[in-house]
């Protein structure tokens, strides 16, 4: 329909022009809309006329008015081939040719205008640069500049947008138009995290009185910057302060989220919890039903239909990513996982839902259902993360990967983000690195890399995780002393919600310490510590297995194997309750039968596959260590070779299992061998000092005096038992030549 070629006989243009103006100013847009179409004939081709164009227009914002977003455009474009028609030019005069440029910039200017309203982006952005092209002196151009700047923003184009509004927020703030350009200008420092400038923008604004709908917004933003800027107190009393002054408001509501949200960020994950109900309280019923869907159970066809009653809070995504975390960070990872996979199902395309399925396979990873993991981190191929994202997204894989056993991968994928300029990513991927190196078995770079990870920020769960890291790697080398020092470090530094898990392992690994270092009672300490500091009673569970080393240790076998039942009862996923499980199969061997324990460990052998790479490794060496108890050495070589491939952090331990068999079942030559073949540490000197007691054994002195030697020049424990073996070995061969 077009307001073009109007010839209803009885009404002149003058009429209708009043007509339609008398309607628009009384805001009767339905009236204007049916006059409109009362005077509407067939197209004519001719020129539109200033007076049909500004009636053209009036119509077109009737229709916009009246949530007709797509018959306005379609109308202004219409209007806009009335002013290109080939017949306007030379023969307009120039008073008339001004009116029509008006008429075409403002035409431009609402086009801009309702497209953006409409999200039609790219329709907005070209409609607001052909006006500020054609007609950059028109009064619609400030106005043109701040929409133009509203659609770069909605774009992420962040920067231009920015230089947009400063076109016009360098005037008087009496101004709403220069107000809206400042907290434009404000919301881009937001997105570009730049906290400062943005708190400066806000706090330019709120120095002025405004609407109290202004004030609570920006008052919102102004809270975000400094949430942005670590500095949540400060946050948290504004949002309070708009609860206090406004209860019922709006921006309240977003205050209660916003007292929730610092309170993630900060780590407090139960008052969390708390403060996002009371948010979800205050809202209106069908979108408190709406914000309370992962709770309820709902099929997805069930939730999808609540999703559509009504519009989505802007808060609800966030809410339920939040929810997730939070509850992820207190161990009720089914609850959160709910919270991630409502999140994913119905709003796909938000930029939460990448971070929520990021999270999903985090928890899946941990409790080991890989399969879930990477069907997770697939179902993210056809989405579209940001740059950051994909970086994260490329460090869920390489855990992923090495947790599959394919460290290549998992390398590439982390040295992919260790440059980042992003410093919790660089921390992530050099940690990550230290993980690969590690399984590998390659602990100086293992250790590089967790000293690099510790420089870049100490204080925080990755700086934690690299010093607990480092720690063990103190305990693997044998340096008892040195590790027990650096777990005691982080155990005793002062505890924060987001150390819990790392300061926690930390507590198990000095327990562990001190029971190898013979410190029973330092051990026992430890661990009523970490029950102490446990958030829940699977937590709590976990210490059962360190006790029961403690038991046997202390020669109380029945308390050992009550503690593991209660921990493969209470805690069945952890890693503990795994150990438990294979402890319990070992008091079958030395209780019952091997055949017993063998028997025990089948259940695991028949779904050999499917466990994740290290606990593979743990049943093909225990499976190893029963057979070479049984004699049956070649199916013991058979399981510590599956073990040796599957676990290269461990491979000079299983090179040394395999020489021992081949030597309890004579075969001195292979195992002299094979024990000399081992390459990593400490297992190198142990496998020299096992071939050099082998050769002694076969008469071959003068080699076993070589690698004993060798053994004396190096600073390790078994230099002086090699130095005692070489001097009674002397005196053997004194003997023998006396003979």
């Amino acid at each position: 329909m077009t307001a073009s070629g109007w010839a209803q006989e009885g009404s002149s243009t003058e009429e209708r022009y009043s007509a339609v103006q008398a309607a628009f100013l009384r805001e009767d847009f339905d009236r204007v809309v049916r006059l409109m179409k009362s005077f509407a004939a067939e197209p004519s081709a001719r020129p539109v006329t200033a007076s049909e164009g500004r009636m053209g227009l009036w119509y077109a914002l009737s229709l916009d008015r009246l949530q007709r977003a797509r018959d306005a455009l379609d109308e202004l474009d219409q209007l806009k081939m009335g002013w290109l028609h080939p017949e306007r030019g030379e023969a307009e005069s120039k008073d008339s040719s001004t009116d029509h440029d008006r008429l075409m910039a403002e035409t431009l200017f609402w086009e801009g205008e309702i497209a953006r309203r409409a999200h039609e982006f790219v329709r907005s952005r070209r409609a607001y640069q052909r006006m500020l092209s054609q007609f950059p002196h028109t009064i619609w151009r400030s106005q043109a500049q701040l929409g133009l700047a509203a659609v770069l923003f909605h774009q992420q184009a962040y920067d231009e947008a920015l230089l947009h509004a400063r076109e016009i927020s360098g005037g008087s703030l009496d101004s709403p138009l220069v107000r809206d350009a400042i907290i434009l200008e404000g919301l881009c420092h937001l997105k570009r995290e730049r906290f400062v400038e943005a708190q400066r923008c806000f706090r330019d604004v709120l120095h002025r009185p405004h609407p109290p709908d202004v004030q609570g917004q920006v008052s919102i933003y102004l809270a975000e910057a400094l949430v942005g800027a670590g500095r949540g107190e400060e946050a948290v009393a504004i949002y309070q302060q708009l609860i206090l002054e406004h209860p019922d408001a709006s921006w309240a509501r977003l205050a209660r989220f916003g007292i929730g949200w610092v309170a993630f960020q900060q780590g407090n994950y139960r008052e969390s919890l708390e403060r996002f109900k009371e948010y979800v309280h205050s809202l209106p019923s069908a979108a408190r039903q709406r914000a309370d869907l992962p709770w309820m159970g709902k099929s997805a066809a069930e939730a999808l239909a609540v999703m559509g009653h009504g519009s989505v809070e802007e808060t609800i995504p966030q809410l339920w990513f939040a929810q997730g975390r939070c509850l992820m960070a207190l161990g009720d990872d089914e609850a959160a996982l709910t919270h991630f996979d409502t999140l994913q199902r119905l709003m796909p395309a938000h930029p939460r839902a990448i971070e929520a399925a990021l999270s999903a396979a985090e928890i899946l990873e941990r409790r080991q259902r890989l399969d879930h993991a990477v069907a997770v981190m697939e179902s993210l191929a056809h989405r579209s993360p940001t740059a950051v994202q994909r970086l994260h997204i490329q460090l869920r894989w390489a855990s992923l990967d090495l947790a599959r056993g394919n460290a290549a991968s998992a390398e590439k994928r982390f040295h992919s983000v260790v440059d980042s300029e992003v410093l919790e990513l660089r921390q992530a991927a050099s940690n990550g690195l230290g993980d690969v190196y590690a399984f590998l078995g390659q602990d100086a770079q293992a250790e590089a890399w967790y000293r690099k990870a510790e420089a870049l920020a100490s204080g925080n769960a990755a700086g934690y995780y690299a010093t607990y890291q480092r720690g063990r790697l103190l305990l693997k080398a044998g340096h008892r002393a040195e590790a027990i020092e650096q777990f005691r470090r982080l155990t005793g530094r002062a505890s924060r919600p987001d150390l819990h898990d790392v300061i926690l392992n930390a507590r198990f690994a000095l327990a562990l310490a001190y029971l190898m270092n013979e410190q029973l009672d330092l051990s026992h300490e430890v661990l009523r510590q970490a029950i102490q500091q446990a958030r829940d009673p699977r937590q709590a569970a976990r210490v059962n297995y360190y006790l029961a080393l403690l038991a046997l240790r202390e020669g109380n076998p029945t308390d050992a194997k009550r503690l593991c039942r209660e921990l493969v009862q209470q805690a069945p996923e952890s890693d503990e309750a795994f150990d438990a499980h294979l402890l319990l199969i070992d008091f079958l061997a030395g209780e019952e039968s091997l055949r017993a324990a063998l028997e025990g460990l089948q259940r695991y052998v028949a779904a050999f596959d499917q466990w994740p790479v290290r606990r593979r490794a743990i049943i093909a060496q225990t499976f190893g260590r029963f057979a070479r108890q049984a004699g049956a050495y070649a199916t013991a070589i058979r399981w510590y070779e599956t073990a040796w491939k599957l676990l290269p952090s461990q491979q000079g331990e299983l090179d040394y299992r395999i020489a021992s068999c081949y030597e309890e079942g004579g075969d001195w030559i292979m195992a002299s061998h094979r024990y000399g073949a081992i390459h990593q540490s400490p297992w190198t000197i142990r496998g020299q000092m096992a071939a050099a007691k082998l050769l002694e054994r076969a008469s071959q002195w003068q080699e076993a005096t070589r690698l004993y030697q060798s053994i004396m020049q190096q600073a390790v424990p078994e230099a002086k038992i090699a130095q005692e073996r070489l001097a009674a070995l002397r005196s053997l061969e004194a003997e023998y030549q006396q003979q």
